[in-house]
């Protein structure tokens, strides 16, 4: 069977579901799945996940960029060369890992690797200088 998500609903927000038996999708970074929720008829069954913390990414140039997860999946990625990974991005708590590289960059051994962890309402700063 398929496991698209039925419906996508914002953060925050009360909804009403027939009694049963849900799987709970969130489109954070990384997406949080939340499996076999019970729902009974006239109960409150909140869902909680972690406040996100910021990753606040600094003096990068036009270049590729990527950040993984602690299984290495990726969850933000600049493949273009024609964007600056610069900004502040929203991420759910853990360890994680920056690799960037610039667009003039000739090879891999100019790559700046920083790994980093966000902490549920903090921002980590991460900087080319630093």
């Amino acid at each position: 069977g398929s496991s698209a998500p039925l419906i996508v609903l914002p953060i925050n927000q009360e909804v009403h579901l027939l009694e049963g038996t849900y799987d709970v999708y969130f489109p954070t970074h990384p997406p949080i799945l939340i499996t076999e929720v019970a729902i009974e008829e006239d109960a409150y069954s909140p869902v909680v996940i972690p406040q996100p913390g910021v990753v606040q990414l600094t003096g990068f140039l036009l270049g590729y960029a990527t950040i993984l997860d602690a299984n290495h999946e990726v969850v933000y990625q600049w493949k273009t060369g024609k964007s600056a990974p610069t900004g502040q991005y929203l991420l759910q708590p853990g360890d994680y890992t920056f690799v960037y590289r610039a667009r003039s960059a000739q090879s891999t051994e100019f790559s700046f690797v920083k790994s980093f962890n966000i902490r549920s309402g903090n921002t980590t700063h991460l900087s080319i200088n630093g």
